[in-house]
């Protein structure tokens, strides 16, 4: 799957979430949607995904940084430094929302690991 693209990547990562999202549409009678484990195995699942994020991010700046350095980057407004300095700071505030979304994640996973099924 390396020989893809990042962006093919990152659209089926996207396409996977749409996925999960209708399999966990309505709760129970299904195989791999009816217990407490399989909430836990869902969970930890999004953890580890959520948990390359922030790598993800880190390298999406740095091919920036790299192209601009290179003088290989402009913007439609003129002016690069404003254009690179706006993404830098979303992507900043996109790796703190991240490191709060693996903490929450890893919290859920650790809870739901205590849960079983009961007749």
């Amino acid at each position: 799957m390396t020989d893809q693209s990042p962006a093919v990547h990152a659209r089926a990562a996207a396409d996977a979430i749409s996925s999960l999202n209708h399999a966990t549409l309505s709760p129970g009678g299904r195989d791999g949607w009816q217990y407490p484990t399989d909430a836990h195995e869902v969970i930890g699942g999004l953890d580890q995904m959520a948990g390359g994020l922030g790598q993800a991010l880190e390298q999406v700046w740095l091919l920036l940084v790299g192209l601009a350095g290179d003088d290989h980057v402009r913007s439609a407004r003129g002016d690069v430094t404003t254009g690179l300095s706006a993404a830098r700071n979303a992507l900043f505030d996109a790796h703190a929302a991240v490191d709060q979304l693996v903490g929450a994640l890893s919290r859920a996973h650790s809870a739901t690991s205590l849960l079983a099924w009961d007749e």
